[in-house]
């Protein structure tokens, strides 16, 4: 892990702030959530997953909760990541199709199919904050703000 790749050119930290976390962080940045959060249906949204170094992370926990190749979907489609460069977006898919085969090396053609469109429709290039925007007009909403309640849920308020 010494030589892990934290950025992969000064250009884009310089045009795009793109600077990965290295997966020690992440590994440890993960160990804080508590652990009644790691379910397979829980969701999580990484805003600008770069390759995909959380969306591993957390893919990796909940595959170790799945039974089967269809909680290995349901785990998969609650995961969200959004980064405006696609280059990292295609990485990010490879990454998590390349996990999913590997815990299922025997799916069938439907799992492989649904594994594809689930990678296609939830691992997204795009602005994050523009995104959120257009969303909150859809919607006729104003800009959400998320807050977290008393009882540690979080929700959104316009």
């Amino acid at each position: 892990m010494a030589d892990e790749q934290i950025i992969k050119s000064k250009e884009r930290v310089r045009d795009f702030a793109e600077v990965y976390t290295p997966s020690r962080i992440v590994k440890e940045m993960c160990d804080l959530i508590p652990a009644e959060k790691w379910t397979i249906e829980s969701t999580f949204l990484e805003p600008a997953c770069g390759n995909g170094n959380f969306l591993v992370e957390i893919y990796a926990r909940k595959l170790k909760l799945c039974a089967n190749e269809h909680d290995g979907l349901k785990a998969l489609a609650s995961i969200v990541g959004i980064d405006i460069q696609q280059d990292n977006i295609d990485e990010a898919r490879d990454r998590l199709k390349a996990m999913y085969l590997e815990a299922y090396p025997n799916c069938n053609s439907f799992c492989k199919w649904m594994l594809n469109m689930t990678l296609r429709n939830n691992i997204i290039c795009g602005d994050s904050l523009t995104i959120m925007e257009k969303w909150a007009t859809d919607n006729n909403m104003r800009a959400p703000v998320i807050v977290e309640g008393a009882n540690g849920q979080y929700s959104f308020l316009n």
